[in-house]
């Protein structure tokens, strides 16, 4: 055998030990699937937070964006903090990974239950995380990130997040007009009313100003300070 031949049979040899040790090819290893735990903690004791939406996607996309006009998923996430629209939402749109919905809300701390929850979502070549959950006694308030980056490494990263406000319901602060969820978890119980009204508007997604004294039901129990959450994000598989 010459030596072009036998160099033309090494590197063949070598591409075959590689698919058989699962190394594959360099494309097939960018796009392998990488596991991700989050880490959701509640920093308010007055404010409960409704149960996160999660997604990996690619850079090309933004959950949310101040300035913006929140989206049918976000409002309904913010308003009502139902999950259901926004992971539908999130399902049908291209850039989306994977999306991953808790079962329950994070609790406020000194709540009823634990302030903190884990949540793990697979990345499949995607390079951007978004969260989303309501921040439960306010009308229309909601936190949670929009397309950080996606560590390939296993160093966790930790983020803050503020609240913001979606801009679409008047920020009354009154029993009626807000989701039963706050009236049972929130720091002052009162009875389920069954009644979630709301004064539409058509502003853009805004920092949250927080709670007005004297406005509405709500005292400063339910007031809260910027960070709302911390949320760590960690490659695990």
């Amino acid at each position: 055998m010459t030596l072009p031949h036998i160099g033309r049979a090494l590197t063949a040899l070598g591409i075959m030990t590689a698919l058989v040790l699962g190394g594959g090819t360099p494309a097939q290893a960018q796009d392998a699937t990488r596991v991700y735990e989050v880490t959701i903690t509640n920093l308010a004791s007055g404010q409960l937070l409704s149960p996160p939406v999660m997604a990996t996607h690619t850079r090309d996309y933004a959950l949310f964006e101040v300035g913006e006009p929140a989206s049918e998923g976000i409002w309904t996430v913010a308003e009502q903090g139902n999950p259901s629209k926004l992971a539908e939402q999130l399902r049908a749109t291209p850039e989306v990974d994977a999306v991953a919905v808790a079962e329950g809300p994070v609790h406020r701390v000194g709540g009823p239950g634990p302030s903190s929850m884990s949540l793990r979502i697979e990345s499949r070549g995607s390079e951007r995380l978004s969260i989303a959950m309501m921040v439960g006694c306010t009308n229309d308030g909601f936190t949670g990130l929009s397309a950080v980056p996606l560590s390939r490494s296993m160093v966790p990263a930790t983020y803050y997040a503020p609240a913001y406000d979606a801009g679409t319901e008047r920020n009354t602060q009154r029993w009626t007009d807000m989701p039963d969820g706050c009236n049972a978890l929130g720091p002052i119980p009162m009875p389920a009313d069954g009644m979630n009204a709301r004064v539409q508007t058509d502003e853009p997604i805004t920092m949250h100003p927080g709670i007005a004294a004297g406005q509405g039901d709500l005292t400063e129990a339910f007031a809260w300070g910027d960070p709302v959450v911390k949320i760590t994000v960690q490659r695990v598989e």
